[in-house]
């Protein structure tokens, strides 16, 4: 499984220069058990697969076929008995469940493996994930400080122990709900 973050993101989101080695090992064993954290919470798994290629051969005449791995999050191209063809004109893509429909009343050829389509899968890491899981990490290392000003007018920093409430408000955003 992939982790939600970079060590380098980590680092630049919790201030600390990417010259500074001195908790890098920490920081990535917490990165890989948040990160599992939230993919537990959030039930997802977010990755990308690139370049995939699937030949489709429908078993019947239709206007549909599907890929095996969704979300699609790019289709690189699309041939029919090695003719490419153009999506929203020869073709129209259900990114999400990976449906693909000919257009018109055009249907797909059922020559053995006459449909190639290359294509990406997967849902990539949003932002707001990264910064969550950068967050998540910092209070667990003892490495995230909060900054505020006193009454005093004086600038203190201390180190946050807690998660707080933003951070699990904020997993809800990217939770897939229970079917």
């Amino acid at each position: 499984m992939i982790d939600l973050i970079t060590l380098n993101e980590c680092k630049i989101h919790l201030t600390i220069r990417e010259t500074d080695q001195t908790n890098d090992l920490l920081l990535q064993q917490l990165i890989k058990q948040v990160s599992a954290l939230i993919r537990i919470k959030t039930r997802k798994e977010f990755i990308i697969q690139e370049d995939i290629i699937e030949y489709v051969t429908p078993l019947e005449l239709s206007q549909y076929i599907s890929v095996k791995q969704t979300p699609i999050s790019k289709i690189t191209y699309l041939k029919e008995d090695l003719t490419a063809l153009i999506e929203n004109t020869d073709f129209f893509a259900s990114y999400s469940n990976g449906m693909i429909k000919r257009s018109g009343s055009s249907l797909w050829t059922t020559t053995d493996r006459g449909v190639e389509i290359k294509y990406d899968a997967g849902e990539a890491v949003p932002e707001g994930l990264k910064m969550i899981t950068a967050d998540w990490v910092g209070i667990i290392s003892g490495l995230k400080k909060k900054t505020y000003i006193t009454g005093e007018g004086i600038e203190t920093a201390v180190t946050l122990t807690t998660l707080p409430d933003w951070i699990t408000t904020g997993l809800r955003n990217y939770t897939r709900p229970l079917i």
